[in-house]
């Protein structure tokens, strides 16, 4: 791309307008939550409303990542055991889900693996949290699934430049995020940060999308975004899926910092990750669809 199509390519994509929104009943479940007084009951009838969301939540909380299998019958059940936040998690994923499809279109950028990779960041973000004593374990669940979701939108808007992108991967073995920032003017940061924006999200989630790269530059979202940083790269050194490249990025030195962990907590970290990942099979089956 020459200097003027870069920069007509960032005023094209700023100025999307069939960004996919979140549905509405996610939308609604994210405003009646911002009531501290709101009950189950209320929170039930706003996803009862989606009858399919409603039994892909069930499928997803009755699941042994969520430590109850078979044991949840009800949205409210769900609430009671599980708490607000991580039942609108499991909203937003299975929302995700539906809106951008495994397959993509056929390219060199595979789509399954690039969800696998994805889901593997989310559940290591979890675990990250609770090692570190963020306390929205949840939060960082979806920050870590919803890291790269700018990727997706170059498959599905802007597939002519995501194909040169991993042509340049592959010919010159650089990684997803150097290739991009040398044929556009943005990158996948960028992307999903206008992605965030349009959906309304926390700004502690949209800086961990905009700077899971470099979280040394966030603000309100620097441990959100440095949980989703180190989850990304635990997740490329234990080759779970693929976000496009197959290089394992330097650790931000800031990020590495917060958690100060040794040799021992990591050994131990490394292998919660294969138990955790185990666990989260019903994620991983959701990217065969």
């Amino acid at each position: 791309m020459t200097l003027k199509e870069k920069k007509e390519f960032k005023k094209i994509v700023s100025k999307i307008e069939s960004l996919p929104t979140l549905p509405h009943v996610v939308n609604k479940l994210s405003k009646i939550l911002d009531n501290p007084m709101v009950s189950a009951e209320e929170v039930n009838r706003v996803i009862s409303a989606d009858q399919v969301l409603t039994a892909k939540i069930l499928k997803l909380v009755n699941s042994a990542f969520y430590g109850f299998p078979g044991q949840i019958s009800t949205v409210t059940h769900a609430i009671v055991i599980l708490g607000f936040t991580a039942v609108k998690s499991v909203a937003i994923s299975a929302s995700v889900f539906d809106m951008f499809p495994m397959k993509g279109t056929e390219n060199l950028f595979d789509r399954q693996k690039f969800w696998q990779h994805s889901i593997g960041t989310a559940v290591i973000s979890k675990l990250l949290a609770k090692v570190i004593g963020y306390q929205e374990e949840e939060v960082a669940f979806v920050a870590g699934l919803l890291h790269d979701i700018g990727k997706v939108i170059l498959d599905r808007y802007f597939n002519d430049v995501l194909q040169q992108i991993m042509e340049e991967i592959a010919s010159d073995g650089i990684s997803f995020y150097e290739s991009e920032l040398r044929i556009m003017d943005c990158n996948h940061q960028n992307i999903g940060l206008w992605l965030a924006e349009k959906w309304n999200l926390p700004a502690e989630l949209r800086e961990s999308i905009s700077y899971h790269h470099n979280p040394e530059k966030a603000g309100v979202g620097f441990k959100l975004a440095s949980i989703a940083h180190i989850a990304d790269v635990f997740a490329r050194a234990k080759c779970i899926g693929n976000g496009g490249d197959i290089l394992v990025p330097k650790i931000s030195h800031d990020a590495w910092n917060l958690f100060n962990l040794d040799e021992t907590a990591i050994a131990y970290l490394m292998d919660e990750i294969d138990v955790e990942i185990e666990k989260a099979e019903i994620f991983f089956s959701m990217t065969q669809k």
